[in-house]
């Protein structure tokens, strides 16, 4: 979703009295309310519906897919929704009148440059540049607040099978050497089903503060906006880290369509972590990972 948000900016420039709706799932839904520059959200999922009721009540005149359904792709057709860009290489490629030719599974473009690249596709060539989205956050509620320290570095462990991950043993270590050896406090963040990802961190490290499943995905933003430093696999939730551009240590595959040249942090401010050839995860140290951290603490 967040690897969506960078076709705003360079569609705001080309039609700059356009409204541009996101269709989403709900759960994205404090995200969509914090971007700059998005007119309004439809959330899909909330019905069988919802996502054709949004199409007519918009009154869509174009529509990008960059990552298509069959049934949203033959909704928009039903629906003669005027401009229609997906990808050409699906079966039901015909039900879009503008046919992108990119190849995301090889990784020749990340995420987002593929995204952005739709709208050259439709509208012709121009400056289209990949900007992250500007994220407007709250103040960390009270009853979080208390729990953190001035400086921390977050750890997000899980990432809901995205791509291998880094064995938790090896994360574990890595968050007891950012403790001692660096002296900053490791604040470990997740959903309700990824907290016995972090009993374990903790069995091994008493002194790591765990928000899992305390956090609303406003709440998680305006945490990790705060960090001085952010750990995960591949997730989401990096992106979000990226977008505030705290620096970032993070674990990949090589594997062209789960690796960090399509889906890794769009930022500078990162280091990437990749496994061997064999996408064995294990391959990296945690030294690595380590001394990738502390080149990177923010002060």
């Amino acid at each position: 979703m967040i690897l969506t948000l960078p076709m705003i900016e360079p569609l705001k420039s080309r039609f700059p009295n356009a409204q541009i709706v996101m269709f989403a799932r709900r759960y994205t839904q404090d995200l969509l309310q914090s971007v700059a520059g998005l007119d309004a959200a439809v959330f899909a999922d909330d019905s069988p519906d919802s996502f054709e009721k949004g199409l007519r009540s918009h009154q869509i005149d174009a529509i990008f897919f960059p990552r298509p359904r069959l049934s949203e792709a033959w909704t928009a057709f039903k629906a003669a929704i005027p401009t229609r860009i997906g990808s050409a290489y699906r079966l039901y490629s015909p039900l879009f009148n503008c046919q992108v030719k990119d190849h995301r599974s090889t990784a020749q473009f990340h995420e987002a440059e593929c995204n952005v690249r739709m709208i050259s596709t439709a509208f012709g060539s121009a400056n289209d540049l990949v900007q992250l989205a500007t994220l407007q956050t709250n103040a960390i509620p009270a009853r979080i607040a208390t729990q953190l320290p001035p400086r921390y570095a977050i750890v997000h462990p899980g990432s809901q099978g995205s791509a291998r991950d880094w064995p938790l043993e090896s994360l574990s270590s890595l968050v007891g050497r950012i403790s001692e050896e660096s002296q900053l406090p490791v604040v470990l963040t997740g959903i309700e089903s990824e907290k016995p990802l972090h009993q374990k961190i903790i069995s091994s490290n008493p002194a790591a503060i765990s928000l899992g499943g305390q956090l609303s995905l406003s709440e998680l933003m305006s945490v990790i906006k705060g960090a001085s430093l952010f750990v995960s696999n591949s997730t989401g939730t990096l992106h979000i880290a990226a977008s505030f551009d705290i620096p970032i240590v993070t674990f990949f595959p090589v594997t062209p369509a789960v690796s960090a040249r399509r889906w890794g942090p769009y930022t500078k401010n990162a280091v990437v972590l990749e496994s061997d050839a064999a996408d064995n995860m294990s391959a990296i140290t945690v030294d690595q990972a380590f001394n990738a951290a502390s080149s990177l603490i923010r002060a």
